[in-house]
């Protein structure tokens, strides 16, 4: 009777749940960071970073700081925290990440959350010197995949978005290169567990998402050591035993 009784209470509250999506209809998760990096060498003059939480006030805790020491972490040496105001020095690079959604949302409608969240083009601005490393951000999956939900709220579904715009200031030469790239995924399905499926959702957008933010991190470090090299690199000689500057 006892284990007829747990089992009931034990379905009470799955169904509970599951149904919790009707008055709750976000949750914003603070994932775990844990960037893997093939980072070899950090430029002389590092490149100016801050992070902005846009859901700061709605989740347990600023994912901001999380991420920047997890970046400080990786990248030694070749980051500069700065506040989130300076976003742009001249002779410098600099990057403003914002986080604009972080967790899972219920969704009864046709439409994507991820596209309602404001998420537009992958690539906006002046980026032609930045192509190589705007490619290493790409995702080999659809950045947006899964069940999106039904009209009039006859089916449900959860909707679990990792959303970052990285906005990039590159005012070192004559002309200046500033675009913002966006790393993004939606992970959909029915909403067959209640929260348990928007936290599954959220964790499968931002294992997608983590990754190519650290390929981005990686290639835009070395792009700018490169260039920082090349320009400090003392003159070779040619063939005939003089020097030229290059």
């Amino acid at each position: 009777m006892q284990t007829i009784r747990s089992c009931c209470v034990l379905l009470l509250a799955v169904l509970v749940t599951g149904c919790a999506s009707l008055t709750n209809t976000e949750i914003h998760t603070s994932p775990e960071v844990s960037l893997n990096s093939s980072f070899q060498r950090a430029p002389d003059k590092p490149i100016l970073i801050s992070v902005i939480d846009h859901d700061a006030a709605k989740r347990e805790g600023d994912f901001g700081p999380v991420l920047i020491n997890e970046i400080n972490r990786i990248y030694p040496n070749a980051f500069q925290v700065v506040p989130p105001s300076t976003s742009s020095v001249a002779g410098s690079v600099s990057m403003q990440i914002h986080v604009r959604r972080l967790g899972g949302f219920f969704n009864d409608s046709t439409l994507s959350v991820l596209r309602r969240s404001g998420y537009k083009d992958p690539v906006s601005g002046d980026a032609d010197e930045w192509q190589q490393v705007i490619l290493e951000a790409k995702s080999e999956q659809p950045v947006i995949s899964g069940y999106v939900g039904g009209p009039y709220g006859i089916i449900r579904g959860w909707s679990g978005i990792a959303f970052i715009d990285i906005k990039v200031h590159d005012l070192r030469f004559d002309r200046p290169h500033i675009f913002t790239i966006s790393i993004a995924a939606e992970r959909s399905t029915l909403n067959n567990f209640g929260f348990i499926t928007a936290q599954m959702n959220a964790a499968e957008a931002w294992e997608d998402v983590e990754p190519r933010l650290a390929r981005f991190l990686d290639a835009a470090v070395q792009k700018v050591a490169a260039e920082q090299y090349r320009q400090v690199s003392p003159p070779k000689p040619n063939k005939s035993g003089s020097y030229k500057t290059i």
